[in-house]
């Protein structure tokens, strides 16, 4: 009996003193095997049956035994409670990292097809602003054309500027008669009539500068641009007496305000630098003409822009 006694302190001695570790150690033995041995023997001990509750030395080393025997059995299931979820979280975080690399490759994919889409873009922006272009300038070029058209068929028949060839005298062609002596006598001291100068043709009629509205722009010229530095290159007002000599018609001061607009247009869709513009500015409020000077002013704001 008291060989038993010793053997149950010193097993319950050795339980208590354990240290109990979460993690399962392969190599060592579980708390629950070292337990049963104990639980088993004090349970199977006939002695202890019959003195058991006269023994309370025995009684309390056999209830802490079935304590620790417990004990080790919950802490083996939260063990293995403890690595089920260890494995479903690594499973959980390759699952997501899959998630991540797929999620990674759409937007990869996505920012391809934008980067696509937006060369696309730019491309037919530029291919618009380009047919656009080219329809200004085709408008411009047919409505120059309709223009010069209009020009030339209102435009009066060029005179000939060759010189008639010289007409033959009648005495040309006839043997030419001796000369006549001079008379002697008294028909030599009757003085002759001199000889009578031959008419002057009928001077061309031309308009004077207040009925002719090229003159006056001939005159603002020269105020807005001096004459080139090139002696070669003539001045704006050279230019428009030209003009005026050639086609008087054009520059007629009867012409409308409709013609004047259209010719005032044209002269703005020409113009290509600033000085150009805010010329044909210039000219056009002089003339009345609101609507083409609201139309150069809004074209020098985008060149200037």
């Amino acid at each position: 009996m008291a060989q038993m006694e010793e053997s149950l302190e010193q097993q319950a001695a050795h339980i208590t003193t354990l240290e109990f570790d979460s993690a399962p150690a392969p190599k060592k033995p579980s708390l629950a095997v070292l337990a049963a041995p104990a639980s088993k023997a004090a349970a199977q001990t006939p002695e202890n049956h019959a003195g058991a509750s006269k023994n309370p030395v025995l009684l309390g080393v056999s209830q802490a035994c079935e304590k620790v025997y417990a004990g080790a059995k919950a802490l083996s299931k939260a063990n293995d409670t403890i690595q089920q979820l260890q494995e479903t979280l690594s499973s959980e975080r390759e699952a997501r990292s899959m998630q991540e690399k797929d999620a990674s490759a759409k937007i990869q994919e996505l920012t391809e097809k934008i980067a696509t889409w937006e060369r696309k873009h730019a491309a037919a922006l530029e291919d618009l602003k380009q047919n656009a272009t080219i329809q200004r300038l085709q408008h411009a070029v047919s409505a120059g054309d309709a223009a010069r058209e209009n020009l030339s068929k209102a435009a009066p028949p060029k005179k000939s500027t060759a010189a008639p060839p010289p007409a033959k005298h009648p005495t040309d062609a006839a043997p030419k008669a001796p000369p006549k002596a001079p008379p002697k006598g008294p028909e030599a001291a009757i003085p002759k009539p001199p000889p009578k100068k031959a008419a002057a043709p009928p001077a061309e009629v031309v308009p004077k500068a207040a009925e002719s509205w090229p003159l006056v722009l001939g005159q603002r010229a020269t105020r807005w641009c001096d004459c080139s530095d090139d002696e070669d290159e003539p001045s704006i007002s050279v230019l428009l007496a030209r003009e005026k000599a050639r086609m008087p018609h054009r520059f007629a001061a009867e012409c409308d305000k409709e013609e004047q607009g259209q010719q005032m247009r044209a002269a703005l869709r020409m113009a290509s630098s600033v000085e150009e513009l805010e010329r044909a500015i210039a000219y056009a409020e002089e003339l009345g003409l609101k609507h083409e000077a609201s139309l150069g002013r809004k074209k020098l704001q985008r060149l200037q822009s």
